[in-house]
């Protein structure tokens, strides 16, 4: 395990460049080159199954998704976002695994917590954005699956209440909260490169990057195409009656 994370941060280094020394630069970047390592599929823990999967395809780049609390980078503040229908039925979500890349500029670093945001749908129109909150879960624990960023976040407390519906189209947020200044991480949600459902989303509320300060397609905020239509995630719960 040891040589893997030694290789993989060693590659990291030549992908960001600038971003490893030992000061931060004046803003963390809004993507990054994907690295060698790939999402895997999580057991899910405390006897939960897997309620909906949207794996595999990984794109070539992944795009930022991050609460920085240092007063000095909160204008980086961005987030992502996705959509997912679930079978019939109704239930209850208690995890989700969201896999990525995690750093700081003196190595591997990692959040605090993670904010998981359910939304009722996120539309953009031709006045903005518009986002109805169904559920946020903020500060909430987090193992790290696969030592680099691939975080299984346990919403079951907060969610415990919230039942949601089969066939309705739902959108999921994650966020890691970083004090980038601290050199506790700066996260980077992995996407991939087929779509399902509708597009994923990203926005930078802060505004340091000059674009979608407001939520808007994955398409339309990465011109590039390098970062995918879609972000790789996968929800885990039982079902209710």
């Amino acid at each position: 395990m040891k040589t893997v994370l030694l290789a993989s941060a060693a590659s990291l280094a030549l992908i960001t460049g600038a971003y490893a020394m030992t000061a931060p630069p004046a803003h963390p970047p809004m993507s990054i080159k994907a690295p060698s390592t790939t999402a895997m599929h999580v057991v899910p823990h405390n006897g939960s199954t897997t309620l909906y999967s949207q794996n595999g395809s990984t794109a070539s780049s992944w795009p930022a998704s991050n609460n920085l609390t240092s007063g000095e980078f909160t204008s980086d503040d961005s987030a992502g976002a996705d959509d997912f229908v679930l079978p019939s039925g109704k239930y209850t979500i208690s995890q989700v695994y969201a896999p990525g890349e995690s750093y700081g500029y003196f190595g591997y670093a990692y959040p605090t917590s993670m904010d998981v945001t359910f939304y009722k749908k996120i539309k953009v129109t031709k006045k903005g954005a518009k986002a109805k909150v169904l559920l946020a879960c903020n500060d909430e624990p987090y193992t790290n699956e696969g030592g680099l960023g691939d975080f299984l976040v346990d919403i079951s407390s907060c969610a415990a209440g919230t039942k949601f519906k089969g066939g309705k189209d739902y959108y999921v947020s994650v966020v890691a909260n970083n004090n980038y200044a601290d050199d506790s991480g700066y996260w980077f949600w992995q996407s991939r490169r087929t779509q399902t459902n509708g597009p994923g989303m990203w926005e930078n509320e802060g505004g340091a990057f000059g674009i979608c300060p407001s939520w808007n397609t994955n398409a339309v905020c990465f011109t590039s195409g390098l970062v995918g239509p879609d972000y790789v995630f996968e929800l885990y719960g039982s079902s209710k009656k």
